[in-house]
């Protein structure tokens, strides 16, 4: 059975932006997913499992990032990267 991959458009609405403690929250989330996922953004992409590899995103307040996971979990994971990219949004819908 071949997994599909599931993707999202969101735009950063922290106002300093995807920062190193926000990089932080988001490695330490996925793991709790049996997903991989990938950030793209400013024609980069990272896995988001790799602080590293997110800091180089340099993803500002405003930024529209794609979400792409791939794996049982995938739904949820991007639910939970969405609640920590965008939480005011979350919280007013």
């Amino acid at each position: 059975m071949e997994e599909t991959k599931v993707s999202r458009k969101v735009t950063v609405a922290l106002p300093n932006g995807v920062h190193l403690r926000v990089v932080s929250a988001i490695v330490e989330t996925l793991r709790a997913y049996d997903a991989e996922v990938e950030i793209s953004g400013h024609s980069q992409t990272a896995d988001a499992r790799h602080a590293l590899q997110l800091m180089t995103l340099c993803a500002e307040f405003g930024t529209e990032l794609t979400l792409i996971a791939k794996g049982a979990d995938s739904e949820a994971a991007l639910d939970a990267l969405e609640r920590l990219l965008q939480p005011e949004v979350r919280e007013s819908s």
